[in-house]
């Protein structure tokens, strides 16, 4: 596996040679066509949000076939959300059943954003806005992973009205007021 920091700061990676950035882009717009039935199509397409990405990234597999899009999205000043636009290629998808709390990088892209981003974010959180039980089985499962992570009591609404998100963070959950809905 190899992973391409594509998006940092919001702009593309100005470090990238022109062969990388060529495969960035034609992986986007593979994914942009692939997504197209995906129940969450729209993140991948209208709603990328690429100008919002502290980081964003490609996989790559040894083949330089691409693997997986993952990002680390700027929320406040103080928060940052990993596996935000996670996208995995419909030629690396399997049975969730079995592979449920495995990532075909075994996390490895999100923790190298994570260990990049560090010194810019106090608080770091994966959210679903499926509820808190996939978070509570995943620190179970993967706790060699998810050791130092915790998983928030509750779903909380974050940044707008209605989006119900259950989160697992890792750092000062004190900064969670910036993710909040002001009411």
């Amino acid at each position: 596996m190899h992973i391409i920091p594509y998006i940092i700061r919001g702009t593309e990676n100005t470090n990238l040679t022109n062969d990388e950035l060529e495969i960035c882009h034609n992986s986007i717009a593979l994914m942009q066509n692939e997504c197209v039935n995906d129940r969450l199509s729209d993140n991948y397409s209208k709603w990328l949000k690429l100008e919002r990405m502290a980081m964003y990234c490609l996989v790559l597999d040894d083949e330089k076939r691409p693997v997986m899009f993952s990002g680390a999205q700027h929320m406040s000043k103080n928060t940052c959300r990993l596996f935000s636009r996670y996208y995995l290629f419909n030629a690396f998808r399997t049975d969730p059943s079995k592979n449920l709390y495995n990532k075909v990088d075994n996390f490895e892209t999100d923790l190298f954003m994570l260990d990049y981003l560090k010194n810019q974010y106090k608080l770091f959180f994966w959210s679903r806005d499926k509820g808190i039980n996939f978070f509570k089985r995943i620190k179970k499962t993967r706790n060699d992973i998810f050791y130092n992570w915790k998983v928030y009591e509750q779903p909380i609404e974050i940044l707008w009205k209605d989006n119900i998100q259950g989160i697992m963070y890792t750092g000062d959950i004190s900064y969670i007021d910036e993710l909040t809905v002001n009411k």
